[in-house]
């Protein structure tokens, strides 16, 4: 599945880029090519996390994951200034043909990884699949709840920050350079979010996790206030780390706590929902800004997220999951693995 869906990646920047190098591709043809790489995304995500426990376990399970985040943090860091270069040096299509060929050299490091063989392909039909998956998520409380906490949090919060965020800083704090201030600092955050999890180890990783989610409060409100760049890119610096942390023991807390023969299937339905909302959330920022201003959109946030946190904290299972293993990395049982917590 991951060298398919970076196979799919491939094809679909390399065909991407030949269209742009040769001349004037059209608005459909890029969204087109767009939708297959976000398919093979979501294709990748899931297997990744059902992946991982195949190749570390136990204590060294987090610190896979973290390194992980890790490595995509530096990317997300990395890649944005070497895309610019190519494309001062180049042209665009050279920086989307570079881009098709990194997706082949992942496809090669996925095919040589030593991960042995689970399930009976074609043993079941996708339905059973689907179905299997969805009673393992919805008998864990903690799980399902999380989830849809963190779809919420995505569209009320992450989705303002980057639209908003990027119309105040073009207006009132200096333009393009200001808002690449503040999200390189959120991607310097991310990247000491990723080592801070190499070595932390809560009692209840839930329960640290949304309180990292609780760090992109203050981004917001300092935006309303059209706070100093400095002051801003600060907060955004502390909320890259606490997504990071949130993304790190919340990969781990999943692994840990869903068999290994449902995990990636129970993960694409946590990857639905933390990623499926997106389009809402941007898709309402502009009628939403139309009537209540960036300001009231940014403080709205803000407040959404106090709320949302509250609401998910008062799932018993969410605050009292404890994080301990035994050597062969699996969850010690206790009652928050109930559909009642």
């Amino acid at each position: 599945m991951l060298v398919a869906a970076d196979l799919a990646g491939a094809a679909s920047q390399l065909a991407l880029a030949g269209l742009v190098l040769t001349g004037h591709p059209a608005l459909w043809e890029f969204m087109a090519l767009l939708a297959v790489t976000g398919c093979g995304q979501a294709l990748f995500g899931p297997a990744m996390i059902g992946m991982i426990p195949q190749l570390a376990a136990g204590e060294r399970l987090q610190q896979a994951n973290a390194t992980v985040g890790l490595a995509a943090s530096i990317g997300a860091v990395a890649g944005p200034a070497v895309a610019g270069i190519v494309v001062a040096a180049t042209s665009p299509g050279w920086a989307i043909l570079a881009n098709g060929f990194t997706y082949l050299v992942s496809a090669a490091c996925m095919a040589g990884l030593p991960v042995p063989r689970t399930g009976q392909p074609g043993s079941e039909s996708f339905l059973s699949q689907m179905r299997a998956g969805w009673q393992e998520f919805r008998s864990r409380s903690w799980l399902w709840g999380t989830t849809v906490y963190n779809a919420l949090a995505n569209v009320m919060t992450y989705a303002p920050f980057m639209v908003i965020g990027a119309v105040i800083a073009k207006a009132d704090l200096g333009g393009v350079g200001a808002w690449a201030a503040i999200l390189a600092a959120q991607g310097a955050g991310a990247m000491l979010g990723g080592l801070a999890s190499l070595a932390i180890r809560p009692a209840r990783p839930l329960l640290a996790a949304i309180c990292g989610r609780l760090t992109m409060f203050a981004p917001l409100v300092l935006l309303v206030f059209r706070a100093p760049v400095p002051v801003i890119a600060a907060s955004a610096c502390l909320s890259g780390l606490g997504l990071e942390v949130f993304d790190t023991l919340w990969d781990t807390t999943l692994q840990r706590g869903v068999p290994a023969a449902v995990l990636s299937r129970v993960s694409a339905y946590d990857w639905l929902g933390a990623v499926g909302l997106y389009p809402v959330g941007y898709a309402l920022i502009g009628p939403l800004t139309g009537h209540l201003g960036t300001s009231g959109v940014l403080w709205l946030s803000a407040a959404s997220l106090v709320v949302i946190t509250t609401m998910v904290l008062a799932i018993p299972s969410v605050r009292t999951l404890r994080g301990q293993v035994e050597p062969e990395g699996r969850v010690l049982a206790n009652s928050s693995n109930s559909a009642t917590g």
